[in-house]
């Protein structure tokens, strides 16, 4: 990874997601049912890129994104960069998802 999982940067939520705002956006921050844009980075824990790409349009909710990615961006700002460590649980607990291993936490950065 391009960054330490254990830097002192991370914020705990409640449902055990971790979050770091490493540039904090000038705009308004986005919530659950709002509409955005990003490009992001999805990374296995061990530094294997799985994902990377831009999110067209997309509304903030579970029914189109997984719990954990929903919880990380809740109140990020637009126009910030956000790291998320998402526990397995809130991915895709004991699945196999592509090249994802069954209960695998996700690393995402997300602009």
């Amino acid at each position: 990874l391009p960054f330490s999982l254990s830097d002192p940067n991370f914020v705990t939520k409640s449902d055990g997601v971790r979050v770091w705002d490493v540039t904090t956006g000038g705009g308004a921050a986005i919530t659950t049912g709002s509409v955005f844009t990003a490009t992001y980075t999805g990374y296995l824990t061990d530094g294997t890129v799985f994902d990377s790409g831009t999110l067209p349009q997309t509304t903030l909710n579970t029914s189109n994104l997984i719990a954990g990615f929903v919880s990380g961006l809740d109140g990020q700002r637009v126009g910030g960069t956000r790291r998320i460590v998402i526990p397995s649980a809130l991915g895709y607990g004991s699945v196999q998802q592509g090249n994802i291993p069954p209960n695998s936490d996700l690393v995402f950065e997300v602009n």
